[in-house]
C-alpha cells in the first residue's frame, strides 16, 4: 500500500468526524442527507490534507508512520541509552509530567494543543521500546507533533530502529 491509498483510507475514517461537523451547526437536520455526506467526506479529506504536509516534512518517515499519531522505536538497551534517555527527558522537550516509573518503565504525559499524548519507555530483553501516542483521538493524524517529538527524543547517538 502507498501513501495515496493510506491518504483515502484515513480520509474515510475521518468521514464520520466530518459528518459531525456539518450536521452540528444544522442540528442535526437531515432533509438534504446527500449533501451532509459529500460535506462530510471534504472535511475529513481537508483534515487528511491539512496533515499531509507536516508529515511530508520528514523524509525518512516510514509508511507505518504516515498520517498516524502513534510511533516507536527501538533501541538497544543499554545503561548509558536508558539514562541518556531519562536525562533528555528532564531537560523537558515540552511540557513534560511524570505519570509513574518502575525499573523497567518510564511514563510521560505531554501537554500538546488539541489533546495530549503519552510517552512510553520500557525495557525489554535487549532493547528499549519508546512508544509515543495520543491520550485521545488516536485514530487522527497529529500534524507529525508526536513523530517530531520521538525523533527530537532519539538522536544520533542512539542507533534506532522502527518498530
Amino acid at each position: 500500500m502507498n501513501k495515496t491509498k493510506k491518504f483515502l483510507i484515513k480520509s474515510i475514517y475521518l468521514l464520520p468526524l466530518g459528518f459531525f461537523l456539518w450536521m452540528l451547526p444544522n442540528r442535526f437536520n437531515t432533509s438534504d442527507i446527500g449533501i451532509s455526506i459529500v460535506a462530510g467526506l471534504i472535511i475529513a479529506l481537508l483534515i487528511v490534507f491539512w496533515n499531509l504536509f507536516e508529515y511530508e516534512k520528514f523524509n525518512e518517515i516510514l509508511y507505518n508512520d504516515f498520517l498516524e499519531s502513534q510511533h516507536s522505536v527501538s533501541i538497544k538497551n543499554t545503561e548509558e541509552n536508558w539514562n541518556d534517555l531519562k536525562n533528555k527527558l528532564n531537560l523537558q522537550i515540552a511540557k513534560i509530567k511524570k505519570i509513574r516509573e518502575s525499573e523497567n518503565h518510564i511514563e510521560y504525559q505531554i501537554d500538546q494543543k488539541i489533546t495530549d499524548s503519552i510517552l512510553r519507555i520500557e525495557k525489554k530483553n535487549d532493547n528499549i521500546i519508546v512508544t509515543i501516542k495520543r491520550k485521545h483521538l488516536n485514530f487522527i493524524p497529529d500534524m507529525a507533533e508526536n513523530y517530531g517529538i520521538l525523533k527530537k527524543l532519539i538522536k544520533e547517538k542512539t542507533t534506532a530502529n522502527n518498530v
